[in-house]
């Protein structure tokens, strides 16, 4: 059995409970106790279930754009104080939802703006989806390919980054320079 729960620790545990972020995030609150004893003994005290996150946050995103402004997702991570990897996923989940669409827009890192609404009739439908795992397109490429030609262009799309600032990235240099970098290329000795 573990240490008894003081009733500063219970208060504390209240006030994380109520908030929309994962109790993850405040654990730091609870010295000495873990994220699965605190969703335990919230349970046990009856608390009511926590409320989901994304939900809460995805609700937060969408009456932030509201107002029609595209913003780009560190600008949303920054009004509603959120981490930017959720905001992400959260953009992407709202994209497929249509609730939200890519302006086609980039500004400064090459970062894409995001707006409010389903994507106009007029333009396409952008994602930022992760491009699918390499070995698995290599593997495709090679069932689909009929010509050698046609398998090098495979290839190439296969490997080929998604940012419009990246031109087709050959693998077989990439993997040269990786080489080079791990045994050390003898340069500037």
């Amino acid at each position: 059995m573990g240490v008894a729960w003081t009733k500063e620790e219970k208060r504390t545990l209240k006030r994380i409970w109520k908030s929309p972020k994962p109790l993850e995030s405040h654990i730091h609150l609870l010295p000495g106790r873990s994220v699965d004893c605190a969703r335990k003994y919230g349970q046990n005290i009856g608390l009511p279930p926590k409320p989901r996150a994304h939900t809460a946050s995805r609700e937060r995103i969408l009456e932030l754009m509201k107002d029609g402004v595209a913003r780009t997702g560190l600008e949303i991570a920054t009004a509603i104080d959120l981490d930017r990897k959720t905001v992400r996923d959260l953009l992407v989940s709202l994209i497929e939802l249509d609730k939200a669409h890519l302006t086609g827009d980039y500004g400064p890192y090459n970062a894409a703006y995001y707006q409010y609404g389903p994507t106009p009739e007029d333009k396409p439908k952008l994602t930022r989806a992760r491009p699918k795992p390499r070995g698995e397109a290599r593997r495709r490429a090679l069932a689909h390919a009929q010509t050698e030609d046609e398998l090098e262009r495979l290839l190439d799309d296969a490997h080929r980054s998604t940012g419009k600032w990246w031109p087709h990235a050959d693998p077989v240099v990439v993997a040269a320079f990786g080489a080079m970098v791990r045994m050390g290329c003898g340069c500037g000795r």
